[in-house]
């Protein structure tokens, strides 16, 4: 496990997933993700699919795959693969093989040599970053502690603590005693992440 980075882990149902998604690309919502629509060509066939509600979902994850991987237009690959399985869920796969799914859009996906072309918004902004660092994440939470509310998802920050406190338990962080208390990782900010843990509490 890498301590250091924050990566999405799809390892709860759909919609926490399209909301770690968010997180990780700083949206406020799915609906802001900035795709128009986008083409996909299987063997199942080729279609373009206007981006809207029941498509933004598929959307985040198309475009966090663009930003990625440094192209809008791009082949699925075999981690993709992966990551499409765990992002929408078993039984939203297998449904998705069946011709008469109403899935449309993810039975494309599940074809054969998938290939996908995204058509951005004109507003599109360099916003995203695809690989977010411990310390970002929890400098940001910590910048909005008084927003945060207990059992609120916050899967990225929730996934950061983790990864922090488990970076500390196998030496890779290593916290500061002494310095400037806002150097990172400061034995302030060690305590911080306890104070946002305890803030969150248990998830909803």
């Amino acid at each position: 496990m890498t301590y250091n980075v924050v990566v999405p882990t799809f390892a709860g149902a759909l919609s926490r997933n399209a909301l770690e998604l968010c997180d990780l690309i700083r949206i406020d919502d799915e609906s802001a993700v900035p795709v128009s629509r986008f083409r996909i060509e299987s063997s199942h066939g080729t279609c373009d699919f206007p981006v809207g509600p029941g498509k933004y979902k598929t959307a985040l994850l198309l475009f966090y795959w663009a930003v990625l991987y440094g192209r809008p237009e791009y082949f699925i690959s075999t981690p993709m693969l992966g990551d499409l399985q765990r992002y929408y869920g078993d039984a939203l796969i297998a449904d998705a093989h069946r011709p008469t799914t109403d899935h449309k859009a993810l039975h494309f996906l599940v074809g054969h040599s998938p290939a996908v072309k995204l058509y951005f918004r004109p507003n599109l902004r360099d916003h995203l970053v695809s690989e977010r660092t411990v310390e970002d994440v929890i400098r940001h939470g910590w910048a909005r502690y008084n927003a945060l509310r207990p059992g609120a998802p916050e899967p990225l920050l929730r996934q950061a603590i983790v990864s922090f406190s488990e970076g500390v338990e196998h030496g890779q962080i290593k916290v500061m005693n002494s310095g400037p208390a806002e150097d990172w990782p400061s034995d302030v900010w060690a305590s911080r992440v306890l104070t946002l843990m305890q803030r969150l509490g248990n998830e909803s």
